[in-house]
């Protein structure tokens, strides 16, 4: 027979001021870097990664979003959700019980991440 190993996944409640956005689908809380799990935001001006003038401004856009989303909630739920490809921790992220990630997509600056980075140029 085999084992199964089930974890039980427990959410993290932090405050406005204990969360640093580093942009649209990553952030820093209590020394852990959590990267929203099943979405991509395109690149920030200010890392010098983005392919085009369009995904800065998506990237800036998406950065400040969350940025003010998180400054406004009264609650936080970071929910760990396994490690990423660059060992950062994959994270589901509700703000006063509303899910953020889907919030990204609804508002044009998420795509679902199908394990590549999307095209923000076209």
């Amino acid at each position: 027979m085999n084992n199964l190993l089930v974890l039980a996944l427990t959410a993290l409640v932090f405050a406005p001021a204990d969360i640093h956005v580093v942009d649209g689908d990553t952030i820093w809380a209590d020394g852990v870097k959590y990267r929203f799990v099943g979405v991509d935001t395109p690149e920030p001006t200010k890392y010098g990664n983005a392919r085009c003038a369009e995904e800065a401004r998506l990237g800036d856009y998406a950065t400040e979003y969350v940025t003010d989303r998180i400054a406004n909630a009264q609650e936080i739920k970071i929910t760990p959700n396994g490690l990423g490809y660059y060992g950062r921790t994959l994270a589901e992220i509700e703000l006063d019980g509303e899910d953020l990630i889907a919030e990204l997509i609804m508002e044009g600056v998420g795509q679902p991440y199908l394990g590549r980075k999307g095209n923000w140029c076209d």
